[in-house]
């Protein structure tokens, strides 16, 4: 099952997501999206995610 899925369902343990590239609103540019679950003692508590650029320049 993808990360999106189980996410939605809550029943996921350490499950990171990397995104397919895409083409940023705000630089125009191409970047990609990663994402984890921030865990408190086997709790969820949130998620970290970051946008990382694949422009060469």
């Amino acid at each position: 099952m993808p990360c999106w899925a189980l996410n939605a369902t809550g029943n996921w343990k350490t499950c990171s997501h990397v995104s397919a590239p895409y083409i940023s609103a705000i630089s125009q540019r191409p970047c990609l999206t990663v994402s984890v679950p921030i865990e408190d003692g086997g709790r969820t508590v949130g998620v970290f995610g970051a946008d990382l650029s694949l422009a060469t320049a």
